[in-house]
């Protein structure tokens, strides 16, 4: 592991400041990259998930079908699911109007609008 985010840090003759700065920690790869490469990985394992990406992204993309079906999954369910147990009652808003805004933010994000 790298040097954690929080250091102190030192003047030039290597005495310490008063308080902290925060480092910008050196990721390589973004969380996506990194959910991505986790179900390349399992399509790798699993024919049949690799056949279904297949369809959807050229071969060597594996991971970014299944990736971007997880996400969207996980907004649309969480939206639904507040959506069913009245969270959004008395919120000045339509639970239709904020599924059909996550619809089209991730079809945004996939390029798909």
């Amino acid at each position: 592991m790298g040097k954690h985010p929080w250091t102190p840090s030192r003047n030039t003759d290597g005495a310490d400041r008063a308080g902290v700065t925060p480092e910008r920690p050196r990721c390589v790869r973004s969380p996506g990259q990194l959910l991505a490469e986790q179900m390349a990985a399992w399509a790798a394992e699993d024919m049949a998930v690799a056949r279904w990406a297949r369809n959807h992204v050229p071969v060597g993309s594996e991971g970014s079908a299944p990736a971007g079906a997880v996400l969207a999954w996980a907004h649309l369910h969480g939206a639904v699911g507040l959506a069913v147990a009245g969270q959004f009652q008395g919120r000045g808003h339509d639970g239709g109007t904020l599924l059909t805004a996550q619809i089209e933010a991730l079809a945004d994000a996939f390029g798909l609008g």
